[in-house]
């Protein structure tokens, strides 16, 4: 009936937040991995006024670090790598948030060298960790971590399995 919907919407619209909650924390997160790693990176943000529900933005925070700090370490070049490649010295990460065909959509981008250059690099480093079989796919699987010390040995880190137990993130794309 109309009453139990506008009931549903009220209570509803009482859990959402802006997702800005969580992008908030992201330009800082930018600047320290960038710093960290002498790579110049410029944060985009869209959609921060979308509403998500509350328990959904105390999910995002681990997902979106994580990504990002993937985007950085292994997507974004070096100013000197990317002025090689004609591209501006500054990478660019993109972080939206929108209403989709009823469904919150979290899309994060960056306009670096991507996973087709970076997959013979991880290939390697899956072979010194004794992992000498890799599928692309198997690449978002628990427990690979690409991650490596001076001397090119693996070290720990967070893996891909990080939204493995969020039960309100359904799908993790990597494009």
């Amino acid at each position: 009936s109309q009453n139990a919907r506008n009931l549903q919407e009220s209570v509803m619209s009482m859990r959402a937040q802006p997702v800005k909650l969580v992008f908030a924390r992201l330009p800082r997160l930018v600047r320290e991995v960038a710093a960290e790693t002498g790579k110049r990176v410029r944060l985009v943000m869209i959609g921060e006024d979308t509403e998500i529900d509350k328990t959904v933005i105390e999910h995002l925070h681990d997902p979106l670090t994580h990504m990002i700090r993937n985007a950085i370490d292994h997507g974004i070049e070096t100013p000197e790598e990317r002025m090689a490649m004609g591209k501006p010295p500054e990478g660019v990460i993109r972080v939206s948030a929108s209403h989709i065909g009823g469904k919150i959509v979290i899309q994060l981008a960056d306009d670096g060298r991507g996973i087709d250059i970076a997959v013979s690099r991880i290939r390697r480093k899956l072979a010194v960790a004794g992992i000498v079989s890799v599928r692309i796919g198997t690449l978002y699987g628990r427990g690979y971590v690409l991650q490596v010390d001076a001397a090119g040995a693996p070290r720990p880190g967070a893996g891909f399995d990080f939204g493995e137990n969020e039960p309100n993130l359904t799908r993790l794309n990597a494009d």
